[in-house]
């Protein structure tokens, strides 16, 4: 099977079977040509997988343009707008966020929101199908649409010409940049509209880095670990954890928060002690998680972790910290207890290494 991609080609050949003359020989043939045949899938999968990944494009969402009534132009003007062999009013921004979509859909880098899912998004939050929102609606829009980019535009008449403006947009970022191109109104629109999807590509294609939040590896609860015990060292408190917890959705509490820390606490090689008068610092804190939104069979929950340590013996405050997640899951209860988990892995990094810092400098 030859295997071809924009940077690579290579022949994959499938096992070939041959047969002994003993039964032995034949059964250990067998196992040889079955293992052969399973590296076989496995490679053939793995360089499928590869491929995908490699060549994903990030998302991109164009919304309708929004045209601007042309009552103020010059009579003139506007019979000549309203003669060309182009669209006027609101079909003149369907038309062209059309054929910008159709323009960016055959880059290979960038993958397309279906002008349908954008409709219905807006529906949805009762916005109508004018694309006429501001740009920080559209990116809470562009957010549940899981688009990394957004397209707003909108086109206007000024003087003896047809002027098209885009807005091109990070939805994690917010870092805007704009293109604009014009053309007599007299012309066709579609070469202007080309002309600008051009210029939006490019825009894209340089600017990537400000328009799209550079990701940083998570790292496992095991190299967390790690990582905080290498900045601690080996003298460390005896310590109590002592946490209220609160479901704001009426959800049953569990002690998600105190277990999480306790658990990374013995992993970093402290003593974690129940009684007060045996800890030399008290972990204490609060935590709230709630119900935050419903898109389809997927629940968002989100959750807040406070924490302070106390040294015990001089009655002095060590560390304060704090940290919101969310997180998403089918099971309410679930995206809850991930959230606070989330939270408190997160806060872990920074509050163990600072409270041990200060404890052992007294």
């Amino acid at each position: 099977m030859k295997v071809i991609s924009d940077n690579y080609a290579f022949i994959l050949s499938p096992p070939t079977y041959r047969r002994g003359t003993s039964a032995l020989a034949y059964g250990e043939e067998e196992k040889e040509e079955k293992m052969k045949k399973f590296i076989y899938a496995m490679v053939v999968s793995l360089f499928l997988v590869f491929t995908v990944n490699a060549f994903a494009g990030d998302t991109v969402a164009v919304f309708d343009f929004s045209a601007e009534s042309t009552s103020g132009a010059p009579a003139g003007i506007l019979e000549a707008f309203k003669t060309a062999a182009q669209p006027t009013g609101a079909t003149l921004g369907i038309k062209v966020a059309e054929i910008v979509r159709s323009q960016l859909s055959q880059n290979p880098q960038l993958q397309l929101v279906e002008r349908e899912r954008i409709g219905q998004m807006f529906s949805e939050m009762g916005l109508g199908k004018t694309g006429i929102v501001d740009d920080a609606t559209a990116a809470k829009i562009g957010n549940l649409l899981g688009a990394k980019i957004l397209v707003l535009g909108n086109c206007f008449v000024l003087g003896n010409n047809l002027w098209i403006s885009a807005r091109i947009i990070g939805v994690e970022t917010s870092a805007l940049f704009a293109e604009t191109v014009k053309a007599s109104v007299n012309k066709e629109i579609e070469p202007l509209a080309k002309e600008l999807a051009d210029k939006i590509q490019k825009v894209i294609k340089t600017k990537k880095n400000f328009l799209i939040a550079q990701r940083i590896k998570e790292l496992s609860p095991e190299e967390k670990i790690a990582h905080i015990r290498a900045l601690i060292g080996n003298k460390v408190p005896k310590v109590r954890v002592n946490i209220a917890e609160k479901r704001l959705s009426g959800l049953k509490i569990d002690p998600v928060v105190e277990t999480e820390i306790t658990y990374f606490l013995q992993k970093c090689g402290f003593e974690v002690v129940e009684g007060i008068g045996r800890a030399d610092v008290e972990i204490e804190g609060s935590s709230f998680s709630e119900f935050a939104t419903r898109r389809g069979d997927l629940i968002s929950c989100k959750a807040r972790v406070e924490v302070k340590a106390v040294d015990l013996a001089k009655n002095k405050i060590l560390a304060v910290d704090r940290e919101y997640a969310t997180v998403v899951d089918i099971a309410e209860e679930i995206a809850a207890t991930k959230a606070l988990q989330k939270a408190t892995q997160k806060i872990l990094l920074r509050f163990i290494p600072e409270f041990v810092r200060s404890w052992q400098r007294k």
